[in-house]
């Protein structure tokens, strides 16, 4: 990572340009056109659908959390890789993840913090790096069909591996249909386990103490419920409300609550032959609870801050199959 000024040039946006330019090339030209399997109809919410077997999809996630409680914060969280049918009902994934981050006396204090903020930085200057930070694997197994059985039921576990973090995502997956498939509602509850190398810049991230990881990482977990419904108003056009909860505790086995936050807010969806793209918004809600001295510490405007949430995550998903 590295620290620049205000006036130096955004190594995000270079970053941020070039693994956008597959999506801004492909729509003009194109490469759109009727529903199929597999499509992100939510941003945050999975569905039991999955590829057909023996076909690829190349897929891209481009997540932004956007402000904290003051000066300027942008966090870009870039996702990109491909999906394969290994059978009709399992699905396995690989994926290259980076980040972007810009930030500016963002905190409830008026320093320079933030996820991807090393602690070490002069709190009183701008800060921007960019890098790609770790590998996923993948793999969704579908229970029931909700075309077939009435209700869709899948797992899905993601584990994650970077020099300086590592992660694993358990979740399951409810899915139903309504009135010829025009109407779509998910639900989803996950558990997730993270950890983060300590060095100098990171120290005392999450709870370095807490047992529960290998020792030399700090540890975190987070139990989250995700549930949205999309209607379809025209031909390959949906659009919907997805809610999520979030909740944060410190150590990896869910040993001491952090925090709860709740986003909420509507997505656009379109599902071509070849081509899918959903776009979502939601804003942080004003409902927040922090549970724990250092997450009240981060707690402004009714609202979680500090290196878990920002005020607002937009996410753009993209995907092409072949």
């Amino acid at each position: 990572m590295t620290q620049s000024r205000a006036s130096d040039p955004k190594p995000g946006l270079v970053l941020a340009t070039v693994l956008a330019l597959p999506a801004c090339i492909a729509t003009p030209f194109g490469l759109v056109p009727a529903a199929r399997a597999d499509e992100r109809m939510f941003g945050s919410v999975l569905t039991t659908d999955t590829l057909p077997r023996n076909r690829w999809e190349q897929q891209n996630f481009l997540t932004a959390g956007l402000e904290k409680s003051n000066g300027h914060y942008e966090l870009f969280q870039l996702q990109s890789g491909v999906d394969y049918g290994v059978t009709s009902d399992v699905q396995a994934g690989l994926y290259l993840n980076g980040h972007v981050v810009d930030a500016g006396r963002d905190s409830i204090a008026g320093r320079t913090s933030g996820e991807h903020v090393p602690r070490n930085v002069d709190p009183s200057k701008d800060y921007a790096s960019a890098r790609f930070d770790s590998g996923s694997f993948a793999v969704k197994y579908r229970l029931q069909s909700p075309y077939k059985d009435g209700v869709g039921l899948a797992l899905s576990f993601e584990p994650t591996l970077g020099a300086d973090e590592a992660a694993l995502d358990y979740r399951g997956i409810a899915h139903v249909t309504f009135l010829d498939d025009t109407v779509v509602w998910a639900t989803n509850i996950a558990f997730r386990q993270e950890w983060q190398r300590v060095t100098a810049s990171t120290v005392n991230v999450y709870a370095p103490t807490m047992p529960g990881g290998p020792a030399g990482w700090n540890r975190a977990s987070f139990i989250e419920f995700a549930t949205g419904v999309s209607v379809r108003f025209t031909e390959n056009w949906f659009c919907g409300f997805e809610f999520r909860n979030s909740n944060a505790f410190a150590g990896s086995f869910l040993q001491q609550a952090g925090s709860s936050a709740f986003f909420a807010g509507p997505n656009l969806h379109y599902g071509g032959e070849t081509m899918w793209a959903t776009l979502s918004v939601l804003p942080q809600l004003p409902v927040a609870k922090a549970y724990s001295a250092d997450q009240q510490q981060v707690r402004a405007q009714g609202r979680i801050y500090g290196d878990e949430y920002e005020r607002v995550e937009v996410r753009l998903a993209l995907g092409f199959q072949f």
